[in-house]
Parts: C-alpha cells; structure tokens; sequence
C-alpha cells in the first residue's frame, strides 16, 4: 500500500502536538508511523512535503529521512513537480482546491496512492471523489 504524506502529520509529531480539543495528535501520528513499519507502507513524500516542514519547523531533508530509515518507514520520494501543474491545474478545475493542495493530489494521484494522509482532512474533503483522505487516527483504526 502507498499513501501520500502530507507534512502536518510529521510535524504533529516533531512538535508533540495537540490540537483544542485535546486530541493528541503526536500520538496518534507516532502510531500511524509504527503501523505504516509493521504493515510495509510506503509513504510518498514530495518536494512540497519537504519545504513546508523546513519553512514550519527548520527541519531539513536529512533529519526527516533520518527519522524515516531510523524507524524502518519505507518511503519513495517526488522531487521534480513541475511535471504535475497540468495535473494539478485539471484538479484545482474539477473540485476547486487550493492549487499548493492540488499539486499534493496530483502528486498522490500519479504515484498511484491509496490514500492522502493528513490532519487537515477538511483541506482535501474536495479530493474524496479523486482519492481519499484518512486522519493517522482513522488510518490506524482501519488498517
């Protein structure tokens, strides 16, 4: 199984986050990463992935793959984007996303994931019809 990784479930967990309703969110995403280990998920992480976490949180490249080959996540990595903008401009048309979201679906799509993974799931409610989207949380509960 693939799943695209959006970057807000990582740094729910660099962060230790919780959100204002008390759910822990960090502790859900740890759980979601040890199940993507046990059950050989791949995680596909782009290009736009990375820069939002370095622009969030000052992290690098290296220290997340670190933490992705520490914890034994398989993982496939999208660096060049600018091949999916007729993707994503053709999504951004059929669902009315934001285009930064659209790249991340037309990322996920063209990487033939099953799943967007995010806790934003209210950001890619408009991709359902195109893939789905599951929170760590449900993600766990189902697989």
């Amino acid at each position: 199984m693939k799943c695209y990784l959006d970057s807000n479930v990582y740094i729910s967990s660099a962060r230790k986050e919780i959100d204002p309703k008390l759910n822990i969110l960090f502790h859900y995403s740890d759980l979601f990463f040890a199940k993507c280990r046990t059950n050989k998920v791949t995680l596909v992480l782009s290009r736009l992935f990375f820069d939002e976490i370095g622009k969030t949180i000052s992290l690098n490249k290296q220290d997340i793959l670190q933490f992705m080959n520490e914890a034994k996540i398989n993982y496939e990595i999208v660096e060049e984007i600018k091949q999916f903008k007729k993707e994503a401009l053709r999504i951004q048309n059929k669902t009315g996303l934001h285009l930064a979201d659209s790249f991340h679906a037309a990322i996920a799509c063209s990487s033939q994931c099953q799943h967007i993974i995010t806790w934003n799931k209210k950001d890619f409610e408009k991709t359902e019809t195109i893939l789905p989207c599951l929170t760590p949380e449900e993600f766990i509960s189902i697989f």
